[in-house]
């Protein structure tokens, strides 16, 4: 009897390793059988090599966990909502940058797309079923579970209205995903020498579909949807503004575009108006949609220097400068009291938390490599 229970033992550890091989094995799987890490106050970013980057991740005590690495370039990491994943683009397959994620707490992580074209800038959706990204320069959207992938903009139906006969090809940057309407999305596309913020608002019913909007056009756009309502901001340097009703001129601002009434037809308005040889970059909302972080750039005969971190009300008023030199790529903590920026000149950059009352800079990372584009966990 003893035996039979011996043998009956074995056959069912020999049958549960066996299913679970088989779901590992699987893309639906991969990430089946894992423990979701206590990510709070952990900082992904990526981390410069000799010839390629790494993806680490940072946590609140300094230690440093490296999660991609290689002789691959891993880059442009974003936090899935639950802070339990991680999706970044990279050339670790055939020398083409393609999608990948991986869960926070390390392993293997998954190729999300194929095909010959370059992927670039995932962004996770608000509930996490998609990632929007730049493919071969087009807005593009894969589902994670699925691998399904859907041109967003502009449509696949409209490319004809959009690509005529010898025109060159189409170029977007930073696709963004409204944060409170899965199906308002917005983007940057380059444009014979200039940037256009374009948004796009797919109905439920799809016949009834317009074309993307162009909702400003300026020599550089950077975007960011607020997290409570569909509101974009745009920091715009050397954009179109009405003077008066003969007259238009060029100037640098901080702009919000209005979708709650209409999502085809925002309104727009300038939240803050920059001074001559200034402009703002890299605008991010705070996480109650009350505040904007940006950096602050002073232009010059050379091109432009980054002069720090400011932050103003989303509605207006006096703008705060916090940390003075060269900072990067805000992004917020959870409750919003800290805000996470690479800081330096490019080669020996850092990553910093700074404090959005008192505007104090803790050095979080303290070697000699360069780290950027740092994402702090959505985890609370």
């Amino acid at each position: 009897m003893r035996r039979q229970r011996t043998l009956i033992g074995l056959l069912l550890v020999i049958i549960l390793v066996s299913v679970l091989a088989y779901v590992r094995s699987q893309p639906w799987g991969q990430f089946l059988l894992f423990l979701p890490p206590d990510s709070q106050g952990w900082i992904v970013c990526e981390r410069a090599g000799e010839n390629d980057s790494d993806i680490v991740i940072v946590k609140p005590d300094g230690a440093i966990v490296e999660l991609a690495t290689g002789p691959s370039d891993d880059i442009q990491p974003d936090w899935s909502p639950d802070g339990n994943m991680i999706a970044f683009s990279s050339n670790k397959r055939d020398e083409v940058y393609q999608l990948f994620r991986i869960p926070a707490s390390g392993g293997q992580a998954l190729q999300l797309t194929v095909g010959g074209g370059a992927k670039f800038e995932p962004v996770y959706s608000a509930n996490g079923d998609h990632i929007l990204h730049i493919a071969q320069g087009l807005v593009t959207e894969v589902e994670p579970k699925t691998l399904h992938a859907e041109q967003i903009i502009p449509p696949s139906e409209m490319m004809h209205q959009w690509r005529q006969d010898g025109e060159a090809a189409l170029s977007f940057r930073m696709p963004r995903p409204s944060k409170t309407d899965d199906r308002l999305f917005a983007a940057v596309q380059r444009a014979d020498g200039e940037e256009v913020a374009i948004a796009h608002f797919i109905p439920p019913d799809r016949s009834r579909m317009r074309s993307p909007m162009l909702v400003t056009s300026a020599k550089r756009i950077d975007v960011d949807w607020s997290p409570k309502e569909a509101k974009l901001a745009m920091a715009v340097w050397e954009g179109e503004v009405q003077v008066s009703e003969e007259r238009k001129d060029k100037a640098s601002f901080i702009g919000m575009a209005d979708f709650t009434q209409d999502p085809q037809q925002p309104s727009f308005r300038i939240v803050m108006a920059l001074p001559p040889e200034h402009f703002a970059s890299e605008v991010a909302f705070s996480p109650n949609g009350e505040v904007l972080a940006f950096v602050l750039n002073k232009t010059h005969e050379e091109g432009y220097e980054r002069l720090g971190l400011v932050v103003v009300a989303a509605t207006g008023g006096a703008p705060t400068p916090l940390t003075q030199g060269e900072a990067w790529q805000p992004s917020w903590t959870p409750d919003g009291q800290k805000i996470a920026i690479a800081f330096g000149p490019r080669g020996k950059r850092q990553i910093h938390l700074v404090h959005r009352e008192s505007g104090q800079s803790e050095p979080i990372t303290k070697d000699e490599r360069d780290y950027s584009s740092p994402r702090v966990s959505p985890k609370k």
